[in-house]
């Protein structure tokens, strides 16, 4: 999103709302494959083995990385 649309990250207000923590979401490991299919996940970790980490996955799909998003207001 930050690169599509051209937009400062600091210009952003992402709310991001209930899900579940990869610390308690265990998923098969098919599903997890077909979210390494996806272009924006190929070169992320984003399980520990069956636990699929969705609040990394919803930052990279906005276009933030990991260090990216200790920058910004993080509730």
């Amino acid at each position: 999103m930050i690169k599509d649309y051209n937009i400062n990250p600091k210009d952003l207000n992402v709310y991001i709302g209930p899900h579940n923590r990869s610390c308690c979401y265990e998923v098969s490991e098919e599903l997890i494959e077909k979210f390494k299919e996806v272009d924006i996940y190929k070169n992320i970790n984003i399980n520990q083995g069956r636990y699929l980490d969705l609040e990394k996955c919803i930052f990279y799909s906005i276009g933030f990385n990991r260090s990216e998003k200790r920058k910004y207001k993080y509730n």
